[in-house]
């Protein structure tokens, strides 16, 4: 097994940050802070960006924590997004983007690119409200570039999972895909 882990913000005596565990080779990996583009929130935001050797081909992996402010949220989209998906890499872009699938289909562009949950599953609820552990929104999503074949699970009629945990508020959720 491989992995990536990078500290964003300490808490409680321990950090939450960005990670990736894969099965494949991580050929390299960098994180990136929002602050040091100029983008402000109200505690630290970023992302990290990895690349993985998959067979013979690469395909670059991203995780990101973005804030709850919609014009600073298309700003984290485009500035991640824009150099590999426009050159048509296999890429996929993960994590808690704080904002309703509905809300992000403006930033990205579907010439390139494919939002999963808005298209295959749209009530997939991520988070659960702190004090009822209800779960109330579906704001940590996939998208991948339109290179990539989502593979849909035909016994469970999804292709969008979650996990059931009480290790967080947010669910993890998981698909399947395969390069074309």
């Amino acid at each position: 097994a491989y992995y990536f882990y990078t500290k964003t913000v300490p808490s409680s005596g321990g950090e939450y940050g960005h990670g990736i565990m894969s099965r494949y080779p991580i050929l390299s990996s960098k994180s990136y802070y929002f602050a040091d583009y100029g983008i402000d929130a109200s505690e630290p935001r970023g992302f990290s960006r990895s690349e993985l050797k998959v067979g013979d081909r690469a395909l670059v992996f991203y995780n990101c924590h973005l804030a709850g402010h919609q014009a600073e949220q298309m700003m984290h989209m485009t500035l991640m997004m824009e150099k590999d998906m426009q050159r048509k890499k296999y890429a996929v872009l993960t994590g808690d983007m704080n904002a309703y699938p509905s809300h992000l289909n403006s930033s990205i562009d579907s010439e390139f690119c494919t939002m999963l949950n808005t298209v295959k599953n749209p009530q997939n609820t991520t988070y659960r409200e702190t004090l009822t552990h209800e779960r109330v929104n579906p704001i940590d999503n996939i998208v991948v570039t339109n290179n990539l074949e989502h593979y849909w699970d035909a016994d469970l009629n999804t292709g969008i999972m979650t996990v059931e945990t009480s290790a967080s508020d947010h669910l993890p959720i998981y698909t399947y895909i395969r390069m074309k």
